[in-house]
């Protein structure tokens, strides 16, 4: 291979190549891994094809495609195709696989989102019917789907050694899902599509009462834009020196960056809020433009102030108290979720027992909603979420 010597799965390909009956086990395996059905040696060349992140593939991926004469990559592409075609009908229980099926059980989990656009991206590759479709068919796929875990995945955390990792099980939360706040979810979908169309947008604060629908917001946007090429990374504040280092490889790709933290906040002691700082507006490389940073925060001002702040004994307290500020200024948009009140926390147990088709009647329901919230929890969508999901279980006494 010239250009695609970054095999997925290697030793898959080395048996598929050598013709050797290990092949037949190896691809049983990665259909078993991954859930895929049919031709399995058509689905793992299309499957590698997909992410097999090159010099090539990746300029494709930022809507170009390499200059200069294509003779090496062809040459690549041909061997491709001829083992997508070839029958390996000399190859013992071959039928094995041409064919491959199995039982799937509901409670298993496998990467749905994967699977899916691997199927159809085979399913285009069989229409080819010489090497040259073969290649721009390869080609338009990595344009308009990207290549690599960013083209499949939404969201990534970091790993222990500084690595990104695919995060497979993200909840497919829409804004329907959040009862109320319209205002703060307008604001937020707005700068995150200003964003994804390439224009100006600022890094976003969600700053609240616990259980409000931050977090939720979140979610939601990742969902809505994540095929207008959106991917988050979520981010836990002992990893900031990880963060730093990842951007350098983000500002290489055509996606949208989001960089998220959770329930962001800072004791006074804590200096990671320094490097979250230059990692917001950048240090003397500026920050790239296809990355933003999303945080939410029970606190406004994010870094705890206590009384020892007012006693006086600071002799510059004044720039102490700019410094704490400074983290939260960064964010140009600031939205505050705050806590419902009683007629609307009713309404919101209203609407979820519409949705879980609680039949209860209303003045029971709500009798019980406000025994529910004085006992567990407070005034929030969390809280009147937790008493629905109760209730239709078939809980009774509260």
């Amino acid at each position: 291979m010239y250009v695609f010597n970054n095999i997925i799965y290697k030793e898959v390909y080395d048996s598929i190549k050598k013709r050797d009956e290990s092949m037949i086990s190896y691809l049983i395996d990665f259909a078993l891994r991954h859930h895929y059905v049919g031709n399995i040696i058509h689905i793992y060349i299309a499957y590698m094809l997909a992410y097999n992140e090159n010099p090539f593939s990746v300029s494709c991926e930022n809507k170009g495609e390499m200059l200069g004469d294509h003779t090496i990559i062809l040459e690549d592409f041909k061997e491709f195709y001829d083992i997508y075609h070839d029958d390996f009908s000399d190859v013992l229980h071959i039928d094995q696989i041409k064919d491959f099926q199995m039982i799937r059980h509901e409670e298993e989990y496998y990467d749905t989102e994967v699977q899916s656009v691997v199927n159809m991206f085979n399913s285009l590759l069989e229409n080819c019917k010489n090497v040259e479709e073969f290649y721009e068919t390869t080609l338009k796929f990595y344009q308009d789907y990207g290549v690599g875990e960013f083209a499949f995945h939404k969201a990534f955390r970091i790993s222990d050694e500084g690595d990104l990792i695919p995060v497979k099980n993200v909840l497919n939360v829409k804004f329907d899902d959040l009862i109320g706040y319209e205002w703060q979810k307008q604001k937020l979908i707005e700068n995150t599509k200003a964003f994804c169309d390439g224009k100006m947008a600022n890094n976003a604060l969600l700053y609240g009462d616990a259980g409000t629908g931050k977090s939720t917001s979140i979610k939601a946007v990742l969902n809505m834009f994540f095929h207008e090429g959106l991917r988050m990374i979520e981010v836990y504040k002992h990893q900031m020196n990880d963060v730093a280092n990842l951007i350098a490889t983000f500002k290489k790709r055509h996606y949208k960056f989001i960089i998220y933290m959770d329930d962001l906040s800072f004791e006074p002691q804590e200096i990671e809020y320094k490097q979250l700082k230059s990692i917001i507006e950048g240090g003397l490389e500026a920050k790239p433009q296809n990355v933003l940073v999303y945080a939410t925060s029970n606190r406004r001002h994010i870094i705890a102030e206590t009384t020892a702040d007012n006693l006086g004994t600071d002799l510059h307290r004044k720039e102490t108290e700019a410094e704490k500020l400074s983290l939260s200024n960064r964010f140009g948009l600031q939205i505050y979720y705050m806590s419902l009140n009683n007629i609307e926390f009713k309404n919101m147990v209203l609407e979820l027992a519409k949705r879980k088709d609680v039949t209860m009647p209303m003045e029971e329901l709500l009798a019980k909603a406000t025994q529910w919230e004085i006992r567990y929890g407070n005034l929030s969508g969390r809280t009147a979420e937790q008493f629905i999901n109760y209730i239709s279980n078939g809980g009774k006494d509260i």
